[in-house]
């Protein structure tokens, strides 16, 4: 079981917080680590409740508009994790507004963005009429091979620079195999369930899981990051060597 992280940063610098709420789709929402910081804070307690020692989304979802302009005072280039409280594609958040955000996305090149989402298929009907932007990496969470599908969807969106797959939780082994390399997916985050500083257990990830998936991306020279030690070495590798 994987335990130990390397340290506190992450694949992205600055957050940008587009949206507040969320709700559960599959077993990888079960321990959300977002609906925790949301339920333990007094500001966002309309969004999220800690039921049966568990912190819970409520089911309200809200764009926040007075945040869209944010990225576009920023003068140091920075890589930004978008909606970190919540999933763009969201079916409770209007088009209109995904539209707004993916504008200010797109006309702010000096940063490079990425967005998560579960929801990949209202992600790939989303882009399936849009221009994905040059500095946008658009990304799916997979946590086990039940959410496969979740790829296929990110694959069938077309001009799309960087297409991500984040396995985080790591709830079981996830072969990637057949949907990496360069026009495919080309980037991998992974990563086990953190949560137990909140009171509740972790479900293990195990080693050989990781370094499977790890030596996936090795044979298809797809970038791979983990914030945990895998034999004593992390991996921290982006998509774009400028990047780092």
């Amino acid at each position: 079981m994987i335990t130990t992280p390397v340290d506190t940063r992450d694949w992205w610098d600055i957050q940008w917080t587009t949206s507040l709420g969320c709700t559960r789709v599959t077993e990888g929402c079960r321990f959300c680590s977002a609906a925790s910081v949301a339920a333990y804070s007094p500001d966002l307690k309309d969004y999220a409740r800690v039921e049966a020692g568990i912190p819970r989304w409520s089911g309200i979802v809200r764009p926040l508009a007075t945040s869209l302009m944010q990225p576009e005072r920023w003068r140091k280039p920075y890589r930004v994790f978008v909606s970190p409280s919540s999933d763009l594609f969201h079916d409770k958040l209007p088009i209109d507004f995904v539209d707004q955000v993916v504008s200010t996305i797109d006309r702010s090149r000096t940063h490079t963005f990425g967005v998560l989402t579960k929801r990949s298929g209202r992600m790939r009907d989303y882009f399936d009429t849009r221009r994905v932007p040059p500095n946008l990496r658009i990304g799916v969470s997979v946590e086990s091979p039940s959410e496969i599908s979740r790829v296929e969807d990110l694959l069938a969106i077309s001009g799309a620079g960087v297409r991500w797959v984040s396995v985080e939780p790591m709830l079981a082994h996830v072969p990637l195999g057949a949907y990496l390399g360069h026009d495919q997916v080309n980037w991998v985050t992974a990563g086990p369930e953190l949560g137990d500083e909140m009171g509740y257990a972790i479900r293990p990830c195990r080693l050989e899981w990781m370094l499977s998936l790890r030596d996936e991306c090795v044979v298809e020279s797809v970038p791979f990051f983990t914030k945990h030690l895998l034999y004593g070495q992390a991996y921290r590798e982006q998509p774009d060597a400028r990047l780092k």
